[in-house]
């Protein structure tokens, strides 16, 4: 399948407000329940944290969702007279948080943080699939064309049926970093993971300088 295209069984809904980098979206009356089947995964649908996308021009707009509701409580909320049951709707809350362009010549997604371009109310959202997540947080943080990748795998993305998730390795240890949490919250796992990560990430890349030198 390629990449960033629309994809019509990616549809769940429209933007109906945008305030700044906050938009608000309405579901398809014809989505039944929170998840989609596209290419053999299942991807939830309003799920806190998951990334919906924009299709704006040649751009790619993408946004994580912030909350789920019905437009009855939206309706309540603002002193609106409320809906009947018939008539009533889904509503996500999500903010913008980057925006790119997909190179297919080069199967390279130029990801920039922060949005300049903004969408319009009536525009479609789209779910994102595992294979964009995985060019979204890549394009993320390479931004280098010579040398071994700084990337670092770190573990999984709940909100996306296990997408990879990556940090830089050269930002991750050469800026301040902490693992702050609560007792029993993971901790200890967390940089027994990263140390694992960096170790395996090191031994390939030795494996491939001595592939280069010999």
């Amino acid at each position: 399948m390629n990449v960033f295209s629309i994809v019509p069984e990616l549809r769940i809904g429209s933007i109906t407000e945008v305030s700044g980098t906050s938009i608000r979206v309405e579901l398809d009356g014809s989505i039944t329940e929170l998840t989609r089947t596209y290419g053999g995964r299942v991807y939830p649908i309003g799920q806190f944290a998951s990334v919906i996308k924009i299709h704006y021009g040649r751009r790619i707009l993408v946004a994580y969702v912030r909350l789920l509701r019905m437009r009855s409580e939206l309706a309540r909320e603002v002193g609106l007279p409320v809906p009947p049951p018939s008539e009533d709707s889904r509503i996500i809350d999500a903010d913008l948080f980057g925006e790119g362009v997909w190179n297919q010549q080069n199967n390279e997604f130029k990801f920039n943080r922060g949005v300049r371009n903004y969408p319009l109310p009536g525009q479609s959202i789209y779910l994102t699939t595992q294979d964009e997540l995985r060019q979204i947080y890549l394009g993320a943080e390479l931004g280098r064309d010579e040398g071994p990748s700084p990337m670092i795998q770190i573990g999984s993305y709940v909100g996306a049926e296990g997408t990879t998730c990556y940090a830089n390795l050269d930002k991750l240890f050469g800026m301040h970093c902490a693992v702050l949490g609560s007792t029993g919250a993971g901790k200890s796992g967390t940089v027994a993971a990263l140390i694992h990560s960096v170790l395996d990430h090191n031994q390939q890349t030795s494996q491939l300088a001595q592939f280069v030198l010999y």
